[in-house]
């Protein structure tokens, strides 16, 4: 049965095992402003640790009180079946927090796991969470540790550290180079950067060895290069020679098919250099 009582703050101290580690001070310092003003609205939760109490929920709220110095703090005793059900209690807690962050979500998620040697539907399950949400959260432990801090920091996205942690840490590196380059500028772009890895990695020593580079080979290569630098030239030229406004002048009616022409460029200019920027971080993987 479930006790509330005004227990001495001396007598009762964080769970060692607490997922959470990270408390912002100036949320703390708001929150003990608002329960010197307003009372505590809601009470922890705690349970008996030999003579004293360890909280299960409302770390927060318990360090508010240390700030403001009280003596008492009005906690709910509970009386939990097992460690799992203190560890699940302080997880559904912590991600109703706006400020726990991806990577102790997945500290706490994979822990909870392996103690109880769960699935991620389990847990899933025990929690009320979409699967997808555990298995995102559980790949960035897959992360090489430097990566992991900087999601810590702020300087690396979510989504970049997905597609991260797909990869090997060889593979991890060169795809961090390549967004560092700016060769990932788009969700696409980033995407398909890691796909190439992920299939070069996944082929490892199968991956058959290239053939011989030909004359031939060279001859088309200078040709598409010697291409794609005459198109690109003949685009700034019309640029600077203003060739849109006089089009506009004189016919306008040809503007919009020749806008449709331009957007089915784009479309096959885009897919162009998708491949190619797979085919340069390949070539960095296979090089490092």
């Amino acid at each position: 049965m479930d006790h509330v009582l005004e227990i001495p703050l001396e007598q009762i101290q964080a769970d060692p095992d607490q997922p959470r580690k990270l408390f912002d001070p100036t949320a703390l310092s708001e929150l003990a402003q608002s329960i010197r003003a307003n009372g505590l609205l809601q009470p922890i939760t705690v349970r008996r640790v030999g003579d004293g109490y360890w909280v299960v929920a409302g770390e927060r709220r318990f360090r508010a009180h240390q700030i403001n110095k009280a003596t008492t703090v009005r906690a709910i005793i509970i009386e939990p079946a097992g460690t799992a059900d203190v560890r699940i209690a302080q997880i559904i807690e912590n991600d109703n927090r706006v400020d726990v962050t991806p990577l102790e979500q997945a500290r706490s998620y994979q822990s909870l796991m392996d103690q109880e040697g769960w699935t991620a539907e389990q847990l899933a399950t025990r929690i009320g969470k979409a699967v997808y949400r555990i298995t995102d959260r559980t790949l960035l432990l897959k992360l090489r540790p430097e990566y992991q801090d900087l999601i810590a920091s702020g300087n690396l996205k979510l989504t970049e550290a997905y597609e991260l942690s797909r990869l090997s840490p060889r593979g991890q590196d060169v795809l961090f180079r390549a967004i560092r380059t700016g060769q990932c500028k788009t969700p696409g772009d980033l995407k398909a950067a890691a796909n190439a890895l992920f299939d070069a990695e996944g082929q490892g020593d199968m991956m058959p060895k290239p053939e011989p580079v030909t004359d031939e080979d060279r001859r088309q290569v200078r040709s598409f290069e010697a291409m794609v630098q005459s198109m690109s030239n003949l685009l700034n030229a019309s640029v600077r020679d203003n060739q849109i406004t006089i089009l506009k002048k004189i016919n306008p009616d040809r503007a919009g098919t020749l806008a449709d022409l331009f957007a089915a460029m784009q479309k096959d200019l885009r897919r162009i250099e998708v491949a190619l920027r797979s085919a340069a971080v390949q070539a960095d993987f296979l090089a490092a």
